[in-house]
């Protein structure tokens, strides 16, 4: 992996976007939509709310916390992402949110920051993690589909229960697995998060499907794979 970009890189870059918006009209009216903010097309848009600023002060109180569990192996640039992916950036984090557009390339360092901190969290010695699906989710699968994810995939381990598509993975044991303990660094809103490694490889072994009132959720069980 190339070398992280230190944490200055991030916070500056945010700062040049807000300076570069100063003096823009903040919405425009469509016709259609009605008033929209003047940037919604612009792929640095999410640089406008401050996130970064505000996620590494919030960081710099929970530092040294953070960097006792990881054995003081980690950057302020490492630490920021963790926060931010699990506060209010974590979509900006993965592939699939930018559909057909090019990743910005400071996403792209966010994401190397973020996977080289999930790398050096404990190893999942689990069996069996959740993943309770969103919009962008998949569920479109047929049994015995291999699938990969580019990004690092977030699941937990705890089962909720809830009435939603969810993947049910089974994982490989904790030598081989690539799924790794981001809640024992930090556990935010007590999520017991667990996430894989970008691009780790899964097969569909049962797909089940779950009536709830009038919807039909799939419970969609996968094995992950070496």
């Amino acid at each position: 992996m190339d070398a992280l970009k230190p944490v200055e890189y991030f916070l500056k870059e945010e700062e040049k976007y807000i300076a570069s918006r100063n003096g823009e009209s903040e919405f425009f009216f469509d016709e259609k939509y009605g008033m929209q903010p003047s940037n919604i097309d612009d792929p640095l848009a999410f640089l406008e709310q401050n996130l970064l600023h505000k996620t590494y002060n919030a960081m710099l109180n929970t530092k040294q916390d953070l960097l006792e569990k990881l054995a003081n192996d980690a950057t302020d640039s490492e630490l920021l992402m963790l926060l931010a992916y699990e506060g209010f950036m974590s979509e900006y984090f993965r592939d699939d949110y930018w559909g057909t557009r090019e990743i910005p390339e400071i996403v792209r360092e966010m994401q190397k920051c973020l996977y080289s901190i999930i790398e050096k969290a404990p190893v999942f010695e689990g069996s069996t993690l959740y993943r309770f699906c969103i919009y962008e989710d998949s569920v479109d699968f047929e049994i015995g589909q291999k699938v990969k994810f580019s990004y690092s995939l977030a699941t937990t381990t705890d089962n909720w229960n809830q009435n939603k598509n969810r993947y049910i993975i089974q994982t490989l044991p904790n030598k081989q697995t690539k799924a790794h303990c981001i809640y024992r660094i930090h556990n935010h809103g007590n999520e017991n998060q667990v996430n894989f490694l970008p691009n780790t490889s899964f097969i569909v072994t049962d797909i089940q499907e779950c009536m709830c009132g009038e919807n039909v959720y799939k419970h969609i069980y996968m094995k992950e794979e070496i």
